[in-house]
């Protein structure tokens, strides 16, 4: 897949962004404070999809949020999974590529292109579905990619924040690569059960005060005790997640490694998912 259009209006610097990307490589120069890192914020915030996620006035043209942020990505060379009308074959447009313009229905010698949306209002709440002029004039609730088809975007952000990929959370493109995520849970409760064994095992003494103490208040209160308390680490204090496990060399986490190389693995992760992807790289 690849972007082709990209429409951006009342993004903080932005008022108003129409940018056809080349095919391949595209460099974005220019002096700072040009809005170059605006526009690959809303290039991944509209192709990568966050629950909850919650703007801020800042995030809004001249801090103006009675005029919503509207961001809007056109793809194509899309899977042919997309293509069925149990997909999205109901919500394709056409895209030429001599004109660059994109037209609402896909028709003969138009590529097949998908355009997603994110919005924010003045809630401050993101919110994303598919684009076309059919949708907008029919629907109040356009449809949406699914959570699996949003992965198949493979958008990969090189820069400040890369090291997020060389731990196995659920946004890392280490959960694309090798053999199945089959087994992590387990092993991550069995890990939290070891954690919580281990510390009862250490000197109880320094709680006692605060124990001996609880437990006469509780008695004096008519509270019922299965037995004597104790200090523990908390089931949901000591909740392990796959977030929580990177990758380390001899020690080192991955991600202490210097800009350069941490983003040349996180690369080479990408390329190794196997598919086109799309890949921004911001170079601060």
């Amino acid at each position: 897949m690849r972007i082709v259009s990209v429409d951006i209006e009342h993004f903080r610097g932005i008022e108003s962004l129409h940018w056809s990307p080349a095919p391949g490589m595209n460099c974005l120069i220019g002096p700072g404070d040009s809005t170059k890192t605006s526009i690959l914020d809303a290039i991944e915030f509209c192709l990568y999809p966050k629950p909850y996620t919650l703007a801020d006035d800042c995030d809004f043209y001249n801090l103006d949020t009675s005029k919503p942020v509207d961001i809007m990505v056109t793809v194509v060379d899309l899977p042919t999974a997309f293509l069925s009308e149990e997909r999205y074959g109901m919500q394709m447009r056409g895209w030429s590529a001599e004109t660059l313009k994109i037209e609402d229905e896909p028709n003969e010698g138009l590529h097949y292109a998908l355009t997603l949306r994110m919005t924010i209002d003045a809630s401050l709440e993101a919110r994303w579905s598919l684009y076309n002029d059919r949708i907008n004039a029919a629907e109040k609730d356009p449809p949406t990619l699914r959570y699996k088809d949003w992965k198949l975007l493979s958008v990969t952000r090189l820069g400040p924040y890369a090291e997020r990929h060389l731990a196995c959370g659920r946004s890392s493109v280490l959960t694309r690569v090798g053999e199945s995520n089959t087994g992590y849970s387990l092993q991550l409760a069995d890990a939290g059960r070891a954690a919580r064994k281990a510390f009862g095992d250490t000197n109880q003494n320094i709680f006692k005060s605060v124990i001996d103490r609880v437990e006469i208040l509780s008695k004096k209160f008519s509270v019922p005790a299965r037995g004597s308390y104790a200090a523990a680490l908390d089931v949901d204090g000591v909740n392990i997640t796959a977030g929580g496990v990177s990758l380390h060399d001899d020690g080192l986490p991955l991600r202490m490694l210097g800009t350069g190389s941490s983003r040349l693995i996180v690369s080479a992760l990408q390329h190794e998912v196997g598919h086109q992807h799309i890949s921004m790289i911001d170079d601060r």
